[in-house]
């Protein structure tokens, strides 16, 4: 069977590029969910000039208007760049 492979690693972050190593043909274009979208697999893919559709983990949730408007989310934090501090929305 192609492109089944057991690795014993805890997390599908983990075992993404050492299961696309293990293909000998060249990669043009890499599907997969959103447990394998680390940043260190998306910087890598572009580094190899894979294309890619992967998810990273938040992105479902920054699309919602509540995360988008939260205090918790640090787009909505003032960032002082003499400081190279973050300020809380309310203070």
């Amino acid at each position: 069977m192609k492109g089944v492979t057991v690795f014993p690693k805890p997390t599908d972050t983990k075992i993404l590029l050492p299961f696309l190593e293990t293909d000998p043909h060249e990669l043009k274009t890499v599907v997969a969910d959103a447990g394998y979208g680390s940043e260190e697999n998306l910087l890598r893919l572009d580094e190899k000039r894979v294309n890619h559709l992967i998810k990273y983990a938040m992105f479902d949730k920054e699309q919602k208007r509540g995360y988008k408007q939260s205090a918790r989310n640090l787009a909505n934090w003032h960032y002082d760049s003499k400081e190279d501090s973050y300020t809380h929305p309310d203070g």
